[in-house]
């Protein structure tokens, strides 16, 4: 377990009608925004909540909604250019991973000079960001309050992690309205994806008692918000539950890393534009199979956590009856289980494999994997 110093410079809001809140906190911010918004969110209402709660406390908001399931570098500069063109003061954005990505990358390069392909090659960002706000509208966000953040350069359609400040989020937002607009068969997918971001989490060789604190009760909330009788019995909805998992994943990953699943999934995304949702949870069973030698008593936990009987069992038997119960999940679920189901193909996965083992946080994966290793895991989920 490594050492840490604890520092959240952001503020978080979390619960239902968060999103009335966020033009009280956002006018110290300035007076023009950027708003890069999942087209999605439009037919939901919740972009128009994002702008009413802006726009009553006299902030204009320019929308920006062109963005594609991944944070692409050719609309970073699209956005870029439409941002710099009328000079704004900071940046909010909602959605899944791609858009709030390029929200990121927005905020992140506004002020730096030289290319965009400069910073995808690794160059740090150096000049002041601008004041970036976050209203996920998924559970499976590892990199709110991370310094890096997953960006595509086109002209390859790699995956690349772009450097960013630790501080850059000022202010996320977890409304419990952004996760009631799902189809069951969908919540479950995204719900279980977050089970395995914030398990790549708890296993990382970079976790500490706090992540591992944080994350164990991240993945408890999330695993709760697929048990309908939890919330008849509490009195807590479903998507209370999953905004609390998701903002405790995003804490925890923050003094953690993610793993993995999150990089095949990146992979994919950006390679072969394969929703990362749908992919993190066909290899959930496998990358939780994957972790049984390096983190044994981690799936006991989460066995435990699943009911699974563990009084005088062996663990070996409890972690496999966890994987089991997790796989019987996503069958009831009625959701893809292998990755030819999505129209992937088997000499796809080693450009899928190779991609993956490039991104840093891999280097905080319980045991150290190849591309090679990754080929055959995928191989297994084939």
């Amino acid at each position: 377990m490594s050492n840490f110093t604890f520092k959240l410079t952001s503020n978080i809001i979390l619960g239902s009608y968060s999103i009335a809140k966020i033009g009280a906190e956002a006018v110290q911010f300035g007076k023009k925004f950027l708003f890069i918004v999942d087209p999605l969110l439009h037919e939901t209402g919740i972009a128009k909540k994002v702008i009413d709660a802006l726009e009553e406390r006299g902030i204009s908001v320019l929308v920006f909604d062109g963005v594609k399931r991944s944070a692409d570098s050719d609309i970073i500069e699209n956005a870029l250019g439409l941002a710099r063109g009328v000079f704004i003061d900071a940046v909010i954005a909602s959605g899944g991973m791609g858009p709030v990505a390029i929200g990121r990358a927005v905020a992140s390069l506004y002020n730096e000079s030289g290319s965009i392909y400069d910073f995808i090659e690794g160059k740090p960002c150096t000049a002041e960001p601008l004041p970036f706000i976050e209203v996920p509208a998924t559970c499976r966000e590892p990199f709110t309050f991370t310094p890096f953040s997953p960006i595509v350069d086109v002209r390859s359609r790699k995956i690349h992690l772009l450097k960013v400040r630790n501080d850059l989020c000022k202010l996320c937002v977890f409304d419990t309205a952004c996760y009631s607009n799902l189809a069951p068969n969908a919540t479950v997918a995204t719900i279980l994806q977050g089970v395995g971001i914030a398990f790549e989490g708890y296993i990382s060789s970079k976790t500490n008692f706090l992540s591992e604190t944080i994350l164990g009760k991240a993945i408890d909330r999330f695993l709760l918000s697929l048990d309908p009788q939890y919330g008849r019995a509490t009195g807590a909805s479903r998507e209370t539950v999953i905004a609390e998992a998701a903002c405790l994943t995003a804490i925890g990953i923050s003094f953690s890393s993610p793993g993995l699943g999150s990089a095949i999934a990146l992979a994919c995304a950006s390679r072969y534009n394969i929703s990362s949702s749908v992919v993190g949870t066909i290899l959930l069973p496998y990358v939780l199979t994957n972790a049984q030698t390096s983190s044994l008593d981690r799936l006991v936990k989460i066995g435990r956590m699943l009911n699974v009987d563990t009084r005088g069992v062996d663990p070996l038997y409890v972690a496999k009856s966890a994987i089991e119960e997790i796989r019987r999940r996503l069958a009831q679920a009625n959701l893809p289980t292998r990755l030819k189901d999505i129209g992937l193909s088997i000499e796809q996965l080693v450009a899928i494999s190779e991609d993956a083992v490039s991104l840093s946080f891999m280097n905080y994966i319980p045991k150290p994997m190849r591309s090679d290793d990754v080929f055959e895991l995928l191989k297994q989920a084939y």
